[in-house]
């Protein structure tokens, strides 16, 4: 007897591609538009700069122009907005699918009324 893989199988390979494919994106973006990018990045990831500093020991801190580490609550704030924006894209293309697959069914019991 096969075993057929479960949909929450296909679910997380799609989550999975669709965040490194727009982690990817953003890297490139940050990358080609290097100033517009940051002006970006700093207002959508005020909230994730908030968290980073709370959790961050002060003695990394030196001083306020520290670039690693700037560069690495930007990373990191990208792939958890990808992470983010992956998750809605797997929700709204699952919650299609159903929509296309329910579509043909109403229009063919609408015709025979």
């Amino acid at each position: 007897m096969k075993h057929k893989p479960s949909h929450w199988l296909f679910l997380t390979n799609d989550w999975l591609l669709y965040t490194n494919l727009v982690f990817l994106f953003s890297l490139f973006a940050f990358w080609l538009f290097e100033r517009t990018a940051f002006e970006i990045a700093e207002t959508l990831l005020a909230p994730w700069f908030v968290i980073c500093r709370a959790l961050t020991p002060p003695s990394w801190i030196v001083e306020r122009g520290n670039m690693l580490l700037g560069m690495m609550w930007i990373f990191s704030g990208c792939f958890a907005c990808s992470m983010l924006i992956s998750t809605c894209l797997v929700t709204c293309r699952r919650y299609l699918a159903r929509r296309r697959l329910e579509q043909p069914a109403f229009s063919a019991r609408e015709k025979k009324k």
